[in-house]
C-alpha cells in the first residue's frame, strides 16, 4: 500500500471545490465528524459562512475528510433516521475523498480514490508519515 501525503494547499482546492454544489443544498450548518472531519467542516462552515454545530442536527452537512469503507456515514444516517424518525433525509454529507469501493456515496465529494492508496492528511500525526521502521517517507 502506498501513502498519498495531501498538502494544506490541495485540502483548501478540495474545500472549495466543494463549495458551489453545497450552496445547491438547503444546508443549515455545518457539523465535522471528530478527528478527520474537524478541519475540512471548519473550513467549509468559513467558507459558506454557515454555523458550525458541535453534533449533527436536522438540516445540518456532516463532513468527513474521506469516506473509506461508508461505515460511518451508514451509522450517522441509522442515527439520524432513529432521531429524526419522520424524515426522509434530513443530514447532507460531504467528504474530501470518497474511495471507489465505499459502500455509500455522500451527498458530495470533491474527489475519488481508484486504488488502495493511503491518504495522510496535513493534521495528521507526524508519525502516520513514517514507516514500520521509523525513516520518515518523504
Amino acid at each position: 500500500m502506498n501513502k498519498h501525503y495531501i498538502s494544506w494547499e490541495k485540502v483548501d482546492k478540495l474545500v472549495q471545490y466543494l463549495v458551489p454544489y453545497i450552496l445547491t443544498l438547503p444546508v443549515t450548518g455545518i457539523y465535522g465528524l471528530s478527528r478527520g472531519g474537524l478541519i475540512p467542516g471548519v473550513m467549509l462552515s468559513h467558507a459558506l459562512n454557515l454555523p458550525y454545530y458541535n453534533t449533527y442536527r436536522d438540516g445540518c452537512l456532516v463532513v468527513d475528510d474521506i469516506c473509506d469503507s461508508g461505515r460511518t456515514f451508514h451509522r450517522i444516517q441509522s442515527n439520524v433516521n432513529a432521531v429524526f424518525p419522520e424524515a426522509h433525509s434530513l443530514v447532507y454529507t460531504a467528504t474530501l475523498h470518497l474511495r471507489s469501493t465505499a459502500t455509500y456515496t455522500p451527498t458530495v465529494f470533491a474527489s475519488t480514490i481508484n486504488n488502495d492508496d493511503w491518504i495522510v492528511y496535513p493534521w495528521e500525526r507526524e508519525d502516520s508519515k513514517q514507516e514500520k521502521d521509523g525513516t520518515p517517507t518523504d
